[in-house]
């Protein structure tokens, strides 16, 4: 059976932190979940504007984790 990225984060067993993803369908399935970051460094989705949450680089996502 294969699970959805959501069902997998929301049955995950430990604690979630966020998820980070370069694909705008998966991370709105799962920011109800979890706080979820479009990862965009080419700024190829600037239209998807559902999506409150980008990060542009992997320094910010270091920069929101530490």
């Amino acid at each position: 059976m294969i699970k959805s990225k959501r069902d997998f984060i929301a049955d995950f067993p430990g604690e979630k932190v966020a998820f980070f993803d370069d694909n705008p369908r998966d991370v709105r399935e799962v920011q109800t979940v979890i706080p979820s970051y479009l990862f965009d460094p080419q700024g190829h989705h600037i239209s998807e504007t559902d999506i409150p949450n980008r990060v542009r680089s992997w320094k910010e996502i270091s920069d929101l984790l530490l």
